[in-house]
């Protein structure tokens, strides 16, 4: 994956480029059997299009589940590619220093690879060393973890969907839960 702030849309091109063949494929007339569509992502029960909001505490564990995603072509086959999208919880172009690295667990028991994963997330007294003093601990603290899902079929013309989840952890009002977010134990 490219990162850095020259490469920012690098990393989604083949993902439009893909998209616009596919729908280009539509203004040719063909029936609808005929086209790609694009996946739809359900995820923990969820189908819609509005971002996931998760309330943890630090060192939580939580489990992501998009086996119920489907795709309106049937003889479409889905991939599913997480990513912990780390630029939105930096404050400073420094994400190393500011963000851990969050890994997904597959935990997909014979299904799709990657449809079921888990993510463990930081305790409260982990950080990262400060690069000029080793022997001191940068806190990682209080933290919006931006998480993406995406789903991709593997058409001519793949098309991908996705579904951004927001992972608050260290509680506080600026995490403050309401009606729309599922709830975590």
């Amino acid at each position: 994956m490219h990162s850095g702030s020259q490469a920012t849309i690098w990393r989604w091109r083949e993902a439009y480029q893909g998209d616009f063949a596919a729908r280009m494929q539509w203004t040719l007339g063909k029936p609808f059997q005929e086209t790609n569509h694009a996946p739809v992502i359900v995820l923990n029960g969820d189908s819609s299009l509005d971002p996931i909001h998760i309330h943890v505490d630090f060192g939580s564990t939580i489990h992501l589940d998009a086996s119920a995603s489907w795709d309106p072509d049937e003889k479409d086959t889905l991939r599913f590619r997480w990513l912990h999208y780390g630029e939105p919880s930096a404050t400073q172009w420094t994400t190393y220093f500011q963000v851990p690295k969050l890994e997904f667990k597959d935990e997909s028991e014979g299904g799709r690879s990657f449809e079921k994963v888990s993510v463990k997330l930081p305790g409260k007294e982990e950080g990262m060393p400060f690069p000029l003093h080793p022997e001191g601990v940068l806190k990682w603290g209080p933290k919006t973890y931006h998480l993406v899902l995406e789903v991709v079929d593997d058409a001519k013309f793949p098309m991908r969907m996705y579904k951004r989840i927001l992972v608050h952890v260290g509680g506080g009002s600026a995490w403050e839960k309401n009606e729309n977010d599922l709830a975590w134990s």
